[in-house]
């Protein structure tokens, strides 16, 4: 399964990280960090996973929401 997603980079760095930590079952792929037309720094990454784990690859993503919000 693909999934393209916009993130601000430091969004997409601890997405990587926290995938990373846990050796979930996923590719991540990450674009360079660009400035938008509203000067926030973003980056484009693709996560490749297989759709037998789009519960764990979910989980992920809901678990860096609730954390970016505390950095």
């Amino acid at each position: 399964m693909l999934r393209k997603y916009t993130l601000s980079c430091k969004s997409a760095n601890t997405l990587i990280n926290l995938a990373y930590k846990e050796n979930l079952p996923l590719h991540i792929t990450a674009g360079e960090c660009y400035t938008d037309s509203n000067g926030g720094k973003q980056s484009d990454i693709l996560l490749v996973y297989d759709y037998r784990n789009e519960e764990v690859i979910d989980e992920l993503l809901y678990r860096t929401i609730p954390m970016l919000e505390l950095v």
